[in-house]
């Protein structure tokens, strides 16, 4: 659990992001995949990724959120569905449909079917965010360095700050059912 609290917090001040959001994202997506082939290392790509992406895109924490939470849906039933895809993720996070497609190696008509087959789990939803740190790594250094990343670091030490005082109860359970 302890390493988990450890990897959120890196990831939010590497990027800039702040921490209480990203600790909720990162939680309910170890709750969505616990016991499936991507818990770990998987939902640490996949989260990395979305973080960076949203960092890159401007994307603001609804938007994020929106993100995260089509991903657990996806990882409950365990296969992509237009739904999630198409209202959460693809609305949400631009150009992932054709992102989700060259992670695949097929066109975004092919990736439909593919979904529509049945035939899109959870490893090619960690190939997807793969090809989506690949696309969007030159930006990531930049786009963590403006103002608004500043200050999501700020909140983040504020945070911290709290935590070791005493004055802020994480509601964040890491518990190691969970892990």
């Amino acid at each position: 659990a302890a390493q988990e609290l450890a990897f959120v917090r890196a990831e939010a001040q590497r990027l800039g992001v702040s921490f209480l959001p990203a600790a909720e994202g990162f939680r309910n997506l170890v709750a969505a995949a616990k016991g499936t082939e991507i818990a770990g290392a998987g939902v640490r790509t996949i989260f990395t990724a979305i973080t960076e992406a949203s960092r890159v895109m401007g994307l603001g924490t609804d938007q994020t959120s929106r993100v995260l939470v089509g991903i657990q849906q996806i990882m409950g039933k365990g296969v992509v569905q237009m739904e999630e895809w198409r209202q959460q993720i693809g609305e949400a996070l631009p150009q992932a449909t054709q992102v989700m497609a060259r992670a695949l190696g097929v066109t975004t008509q092919e990736f439909f079917k593919m979904v529509e087959q049945g035939r899109v789990g959870l490893p090619e939803l960690v190939r997807f965010a793969e090809q989506l740190r690949r696309e969007v790594a030159d930006g990531v250094a930049t786009a963590a360095q403006p103002f608004l990343g500043e200050t999501a670091r700020m909140g983040t030490a504020w945070t911290e700050l709290m935590a070791s005082l005493g004055t802020l109860s994480f509601s964040f359970t890491f518990g190691a059912g969970l892990l």
